[in-house]
């Protein structure tokens, strides 16, 4: 699943009508940290395939990079009604990716037994036992595929 390139003005117009949580990938095109990013969103989507997630180039974005006070690239910004919830700018791997998305969808972290099989109840994707297999197997792979990069 690829991720939507917004524009500046995109942001700006479509995040005046938020009304639940919204993630911002900023990025740069050169950067090398992006691009490994980016590899880790698209294992993440492939596992949460309803994460509300956009990108967008911070060289055609400067004023919205200046009112968010955006420090760096890569950086996951998440919107809520209310304007940033969070900022982050230190991507830690897959599976610290999506621990983060569910505690800020969710308000909690998803519990993980010895086997990373989940211990918790509920609906979404890190919480069914099966999936949360495959978060294990699908970072693992990253990991391997990203091995020499």
């Amino acid at each position: 699943m690829e991720m939507t390139e917004w524009t500046e003005q995109q942001l700006r117009t479509r995040l005046t009508l938020l009304s639940e949580s919204q993630f911002v990938y900023l990025y740069t095109p050169w950067c090398g940290t992006c691009k490994m990013t980016e590899k880790m969103l698209q294992v993440v989507l492939t596992l949460m395939p309803g994460l509300p997630i956009v990108k967008s180039n911070v060289n055609f974005c400067p004023q919205l990079v200046q009112s968010w006070k955006i420090e760096s690239v890569p950086c996951i910004v998440h919107l809520k009604q209310h304007g940033i919830a969070d900022k982050r700018y230190r991507m830690q791997g897959v599976d610290n990716l999506l621990q983060w998305f569910h505690k800020a969808l969710n308000g909690n972290e998803p519990s993980l037994d010895s086997q990373g099989l989940s211990n918790t109840g509920g609906s979404d994707l890190t919480s069914n036992p099966s999936n949360a297999g495959e978060i294990s197997l699908a970072s693992q792979k990253f990991k391997e595929d990203n091995r020499d990069e």
